[in-house]
């Protein structure tokens, strides 16, 4: 799951970010056996906000206690002060190629809404 892009998608959708992905992942796996759900964000430095750094952080540590879900953060950088995700996009792609060579699902659904991450036209 790419954590910023669901934020974004529930945002404009439900007019809030209020989800379980866990419980996401477990309503998309259909009955299938939820073998792991991967989180991926980008960690929000103190710099973007004192309020948004420690929502951020009860968020993270709220999922940290999940047992079945798996956090990765990723970090921030910012460019002529626009402030951008660095390494999520290519730490899901390369997670999924791994995992599916050894073997490790026979199903992975990808939850994002990042044009970076589509495989097929």
């Amino acid at each position: 799951m790419d954590g910023a892009n669901i934020y974004r998608a529930f945002k404009a959708a439900f007019g809030s970010a209020r989800y379980s992905p866990l419980k996401l992942a477990m309503e998309l796996s259909a009955g299938r056996q939820l073998v792991r759900a991967n989180f991926y964000i980008a960690a929000v430095p103190q710099q973007m906000g004192a309020q948004l750094y420690a929502n951020q952080q009860r968020f993270l540590n709220n999922l940290k206690q999940q047992q079945g879900l798996t956090l990765w953060t990723g970090r921030m950088a910012v460019t002529n002060g626009r402030w951008y995700e660095k390494g999520v996009d290519v730490k899901i792609a390369t997670d999924m190629v791994a995992m599916a060579y050894a073997g490790d699902y026979d199903v992975a659904i990808l939850v994002s809404g990042d044009g970076d991450l589509v495989c097929c036209p």
